[in-house]
């Protein structure tokens, strides 16, 4: 299920969806910067594609025990969708970093990437 879920997913579905996707981006932005070439631009494609379906992958209220996922997000929707689309801008700048092969814009944009994660867990999961 990682980079989406059916429309008619259960909760359940949606938050392991989630977790395997965040997971995903995890560990490619972890080793993202060793790459180069075709696996450089598989890699920032993924990222890309996973922070497109994000927003789908939180229909209101998808909260289970695995969930880390507050109310917040809902209450927030403007600026969580926000934060995404920025994520979404950065991973854009890392597939076309990684397509013309700037190695410096590439892992600036890994960096730009990750920063933001962390914000927005802070903000918006229960992470203590």
């Amino acid at each position: 299920l990682a980079g989406g879920a059916p429309a008619a997913s259960s909760d359940e579905q949606l938050v392991q969806a989630r977790i395997a996707t965040m997971k995903q981006n995890g560990q490619i932005l972890r080793g993202a910067k060793t790459l180069s070439g075709e696996k450089a631009v598989a890699a920032a494609s993924t990222i890309l594609k996973n922070f497109k379906s994000f927003p789908g992958l939180f229909r209101e209220g998808s909260i289970t025990s695995d969930s880390r996922a507050t109310d917040k997000i809902w209450q927030n929707w403007a600026d969580f969708t926000k934060r995404l689309k920025a994520e979404e801008r950065n991973a854009e700048a890392m597939l076309a970093a990684a397509q013309t092969g700037d190695k410096k814009a590439y892992e600036a944009a890994i960096e730009a990437l990750k920063k933001p994660c962390s914000s927005c867990h802070l903000a918006y999961a229960d992470v203590f």
